[in-house]
């Protein structure tokens, strides 16, 4: 993918429709941008947004960069509530640690969002605290500008 945020273009992607009414043919704005030129872009975010908003399109970012803000501060905010409800009931890391046989430095990692491992580890986490894991449709949204630092940081 080598698009460019000064070069970005507007394509009209024809989609049939396969629900009824059938034959129905939807003319729909999508807007391409490269990755690599998130600086640029995010000067540029707000136009770009509004006319993808405006004319009903979608915004395409390569390299799911995007994704993986979203993704990251969803892990995060999980990880700070699961350990303030830890704390709530009065129990420490180790306490959970020892109740459920998992790592003191594994549960540290579920809660500051940096856990990679398995649903069956992060599941026994949630238990032994009381909570539940519960699935829901993905909210797409951009990042916001405090989070540029985050996106630039190997950068630097």
């Amino acid at each position: 993918m080598y698009w460019s945020v000064f070069s970005w273009w507007l394509v009209f992607a024809v989609i049939h429709r396969v629900s009824p009414p059938i034959g129905v043919i939807i003319v729909m704005p999508v807007f391409l941008i490269k990755g690599s030129h998130m600086a640029t872009f995010l000067c540029s975010v707000s136009f770009i947004s509004y006319m993808a908003n405006f004319l009903g399109g979608i915004l395409l970012i390569s390299d799911g960069i995007t994704l993986a803000v979203a993704s990251m501060a969803s892990r995060e905010s999980m990880g700070k509530t699961i350990a303030s409800t830890r704390k709530a009931c009065g129990l420490t890391q180790k306490q959970v640690a020892e109740q459920t046989g998992i790592n003191k430095t594994t549960l540290s990692e579920i809660e500051n969002g940096r856990f990679t491992g398995s649903l069956d580890i992060f599941e026994r986490y949630l238990d032994a605290v009381g909570l539940q894991l519960e699935l829901t449709t993905k909210q797409h949204r951009l990042p916001g500008w405090d989070e540029v630092d985050k996106l630039f940081a190997e950068d630097e």
